[in-house]
């Protein structure tokens, strides 16, 4: 199993910029380490994933189960799974695949079908007004403390964000 895909941030480097005061182009990189270092704090905040994620296992890949069918790692519940069967693409309904603990099984309708490849997409790309906020405020943080030593650091979100993300957590995006 293989992410291939991740959907676009909303939160450019441009704006995270404007957003922090910074009109000067030497701290891009930080900045960016930055960004993605929010996204991450933020999704295990709200024990959820913001961006969409495409992942993808061949039949050579998956780990074949003699009646169950495949099963495959994933970090994540995938809300759509796709099978290739003879080069064409089909969507399995809800009933015909399982994920627990980490790993998504797919069982087939018929033991003479060979599924050639099997397409999970995880998360859903989010608009949510809070999320970017609280994403913003955590870089703005980041930026504001990062000559601080190790040992001031960020360890918690601080109370602002998390009062943000509040109706967030725990749900599906």
């Amino acid at each position: 199993m293989k992410l291939i895909k991740t959907e676009n941030d909303n939160i450019t480097l441009d704006i995270a910029k404007k957003h922090i005061y910074v009109d000067f182009n030497d701290d891009d990189t930080i900045i960016d380490l930055y960004i993605k270092a929010s996204l991450g704090v933020i999704e295990d905040y709200i024990h959820g994933i913001v961006l969409e994620q495409t992942y993808e296992t061949t039949q050579s890949e998956a780990q074949s189960l003699e009646l169950a069918g495949w099963a495959m790692v994933m970090p994540v519940a995938p809300y759509s799974v796709i099978v290739t069967v003879a080069g064409h693409d089909y969507e399995l309904p809800q009933d015909s695949w399982y994920w627990n603990r980490k790993v998504l099984t797919i069982s087939p309708a018929s033991k003479n079908v060979i599924i050639e490849k099997v397409t999970a997409i995880a998360g859903r790309k989010t608009d949510r007004p809070q999320i970017t906020q609280a994403r913003l405020l955590l870089i703005g943080d980041y930026y504001a403390y990062r000559n601080n030593n190790v040992d001031m650091m960020i360890r918690e979100l601080p109370t602002g964000i998390k009062m943000i993300l509040g109706n967030c957590t725990g749900v599906s995006l």
